[in-house]
């Protein structure tokens, strides 16, 4: 079976809706070279297709969008001195561009887990949309590595301190706190996932990229209001000051120090 599924899907008035889905829901969907070497052509076929309208990118089963790169055949590769893990990195770090310079609007569907790589490919899409299940992460500092995927851009765009916590603790976060450090776009409750399909085969889309992104942002935006009152709190947000603080040091030395002291409060 392919480990990327694609599927084109009716929508208004002539258009089609490109789906692709990452197919390997025992390992929570983790990213391969294989699946980047599936998804990247397939973009640009979608974008040079007139029927495509909008792409979906979404991850099979219910636990996990993606859950980063196969750490498996990373490290089978480092230890086998193979040139797989360079190969990877190279194809990996490409598709994360593409995804955010890409024409035409792509809606990335981060339910479950989302992490490292994962939050790579969620992080360039035009619509994040997330749910009451997403649990987000960058956990590379926990085996030694730095936040890679684009970390550096989405990072340093977030409320004071919020990045550099977050890359340097690997504190997992929710639809909210993603929502509140410009993560995502929008929450839609897991539940009514076919709903927003049809919502979105009804748009009424045009031959034009740009006016297309413009539509799906402002829909969705209409659309995921009947789920506001089910978000859940979002701890970044209520904790800013004490991270403000924590981060306002110059070092990692003081950074720990801080929050050492804040974990004692």
């Amino acid at each position: 079976m392919s480990a990327v599924l694609f599927e084109e899907i009716s929508a208004s008035p002539s258009y089609s809706i490109g789906v692709a889905t990452l197919n390997s829901e025992g390992t929570l969907n983790s990213l391969t070279l294989e699946m980047i070497h599936l998804l990247g052509p397939k973009l640009k076929s979608w974008n040079e297709d007139p029927r495509i309208a909008m792409v979906i990118l979404q991850g099979s089963g219910e636990k996990a969008f993606c859950a980063g790169g196969d750490i498996k055949k990373l490290y089978e590769s480092i230890k086998t001195q193979s040139p797989y893990a360079a190969e990877f990195f190279k194809a990996e770090y490409s598709l994360d561009y593409t995804i955010h310079i890409y024409p035409k609007p792509i809606l990335v569907y981060g339910h479950g887990i989302v992490m490292g790589g994962g939050l790579g490919l969620l992080a360039g899409g035009a619509c994040r949309v997330l749910t009451e299940g997403s649990k987000i992460a960058m956990p590379e500092i926990t085996i030694g590595l730095y936040p890679d995927v684009g970390a550096t851009y989405f990072l340093n765009r977030m409320p004071q301190g919020c990045g550099l916590y977050l890359a340097l603790t690997a504190t997992r976060i929710n639809a909210s706190d993603a929502l509140y450090v410009g993560l995502a776009d929008a929450f839609v409750l897991r539940s009514e996932k076919a709903k927003l399909i049809e919502f979105l085969q009804g748009l009424e889309w045009s031959h034009s990229a740009t006016n297309n992104k413009t539509l799906l942002k402002t829909k969705m935006a209409e659309f995921a209001k009947t789920f506001t009152a089910q978000l859940p709190p979002s701890p970044l947000k209520n904790h800013q000051a004490a991270i403000s603080e924590i981060c306002s040091g110059k070092s990692v030395y003081e950074f720990a120090k801080k929050f050492e002291s804040h974990s004692r409060d």
